[in-house]
């Protein structure tokens, strides 16, 4: 009996024995995959709690009974695969966000750039307004001083003509001698229509004179 005993275990241990080197095989393998996660710098830091459940899962496994190991080495490899996924859309939602980020931080300088843009080019219609206002100015202030110049002038030599016609005037009535008869009164009226004709030269040339500074005419 003894004998038959020590044979019995004898084929049972050879039987197992690739048993138990597929599950170390399958556990360096499981256990291979969490540590790539670990080594990765991207991914590393990403899915921790889905990669507990997978440690606690492989862990389960490992300590199961040969009845329980298959369902337990297959929430082992879901779990497993469960925390990859995980590290990687973690990961993939981070390099979204810095993304993002850099996008909307491009947009805020486009943005300020852009107001800066505005505001330099409302500046210089600014200023170029006001040199054109200016310069309008003093167009208009020099186009004054000729228009002024020239109407003393005018106003000046029709005063020195009439003023002439006049003169001539008496000195023709002096030789004439003193006024009588028709000859006088003709001559009296050729002074006072020349006076007349003196008085609406100079309203004329008055007139001209308050045209010329942008003043409305008037009328005495």
């Amino acid at each position: 009996m003894t004998l038959h005993r020590s044979l019995a275990l004898a084929v049972l241990l050879s039987l197992a024995g690739p048993a138990f080197a597929a599950d170390d095989a399958v556990l360096a393998q499981l256990n291979a995959r969490l540590s790539a996660l670990d080594n990765n710098p991207q991914l590393r830091e990403q899915g921790a709690y889905e990669r507990l459940q997978a440690m606690q899962a492989i862990t389960r496994y490992a300590d199961a009974k040969r009845s329980e190991r298959d369902s337990a080495l297959y929430v082992a490899q879901r779990r497993v695969e469960i925390a990859e996924v995980a590290a990687q859309t973690a990961a993939d939602n981070r390099q979204v966000n810095t993304l993002d980020q850099t996008r909307n931080a491009l947009l805020l300088e486009a943005s300020r750039r852009e107001t800066a843009r505005v505001r330099q080019e409302a500046e210089r219609l600014r200023v170029q307004q006001q040199i054109q206002a200016e310069e309008d100015e003093r167009v208009r202030q020099q186009a004054e001083a000729e228009a002024a110049a020239q109407a003393d002038q005018i106003l000046t030599s029709a005063t020195g003509t009439q003023q002439a016609k006049l003169s001539a005037a008496r000195q023709k009535d002096c030789l004439a001698g003193p006024p009588g008869g028709r000859a006088g009164v003709r001559r009296q009226a050729a002074q006072v229509q020349l006076h007349r004709r003196w008085r609406r030269d100079l309203r004329l040339a008055s007139q001209h004179v308050r045209c010329g500074q942008g003043r409305p005419v008037g009328h005495r």
